[in-house]
């Protein structure tokens, strides 16, 4: 096995990319996997169960580390698909179960950094 590369603080760094230009900002679009699919959010295609399926957690634990929610109402919940929607980064998407069709749950792309060639998922 290769020894890995090393920066001067002796850190396990990867090899250079010479030829590496950064990729253009991401565009909305809908991912297609095997279990699931991500479509951008939008509120009247998600909201409504979206709202149901973040009732079933009646704790609101799901909600401990996140800047918003929990929603009581579906008015309320709506107004926030609205605006985060509009938002470029971090960019929402509604997760949607490919066996059964339904939005389950969401997740964002952000701290999108082209020039960085980096965006986190949360």
């Amino acid at each position: 096995m290769e020894k890995p590369r090393t920066n001067e603080l002796g850190q396990p760094v990867g090899a250079p990319l010479p030829d590496w230009n950064p990729p253009p900002f991401p565009e909305e679009s809908i991912i297609e996997g095997r279990f699931c699919r991500l479509e951008p959010l939008d509120t009247e295609s998600h909201a409504a169960a979206l709202f149901a399926a973040n009732a079933r957690d009646e704790s609101g634990a799901n909600w401990t580390y996140l800047p918003y929610g929990p929603f009581s109402e579906i008015d309320e919940y709506t107004a926030w698909v609205e605006s985060v929607a509009a938002e470029s980064d971090p960019q929402f998407y509604a997760v949607i179960s490919a066996e059964s069709g339904v939005a389950a749950g969401v997740l964002s792309l952000l701290r999108i950094k082209p020039e960085a060639g980096s965006i986190e998922v949360g």
